[in-house]
């Protein structure tokens, strides 16, 4: 029993410390981003393009993750487990297309000085690129 707490114990506190340590530099590079980018881009960033990739991911995983856990998997496990494995790679198919259409949309529908920001659009492709490619690790979040 003391050798577990003791284990358990270093272990709150290495997580303690991860996220005390995270939190830190979170912080001074939020600083440093405040410092260098002019306000209408730092509001561009921080409100609409993490919209549009909130939205993204949202609209293209969540639904998944609900029925998933909603699932009845216990009967059979061979069964179950490629359910599963299907059902985990859907997102990454329906995201593509979510992320083609809300980008187009957001692009459109930017007011026009949104878009006269320098590298909007390439900012805005990043972004989606970004969300797409956290939709390929769904699959190994939902196993």
């Amino acid at each position: 029993a003391p050798d577990l707490s003791n284990a358990a114990l270093k272990s709150v506190s290495s997580l303690m410390g991860l996220q005390v340590f995270s939190r830190i530099i979170s912080f001074a590079l939020n600083q440093a981003l405040v410092r260098l980018a002019t306000p209408a881009v730092y509001g561009t960033v921080s409100i609409q393009l993490e919209l549009l990739l909130n939205t993204i991911l949202f609209l293209s995983r969540e639904g998944f993750r609900n029925a998933l856990l909603r699932a009845d998997v216990k009967s059979d496990r061979g069964h179950s487990n490629r359910l599963v494995a299907n059902i985990a790679v859907l997102p990454v198919y329906l995201g593509i297309p979510v992320a083609i259409f809300s980008s187009s949309f957001y692009l459109y529908f930017a007011s026009a000085e949104t878009k006269a920001q320098s590298r909007f659009h390439e900012t805005v492709v990043i972004y989606t690129l970004a969300a797409v490619l956290e939709l390929f690790a769904e699959p190994m979040h939902i196993r």
